[in-house]
């Protein structure tokens, strides 16, 4: 799961501008669904100002 451990960030209180928000999509990268993700969560980071990272974990979409 990478840095954070699978724990939740929050995005509020006296750390609330270093949050970073991780978005998980349940599909492989490249798909439609993760081009979509990507571009809605750019602009989601844009206007909150926030660092968003989309993550396709495998174990999100296994069939």
């Amino acid at each position: 799961m990478g840095g954070h451990g699978g724990r939740c960030v929050s995005i509020g209180g006296a750390n609330a501008g270093l949050a970073l928000v991780r978005v998980g999509v349940p599909f492989p990268a490249g798909g439609g669904t993760d081009i979509v993700a990507r571009m809605v969560t750019q602009k989601l980071g844009e206007a909150a100002r926030k660092a968003i990272l989309v993550d396709n974990p495998r174990e999100l979409y296994r069939f």
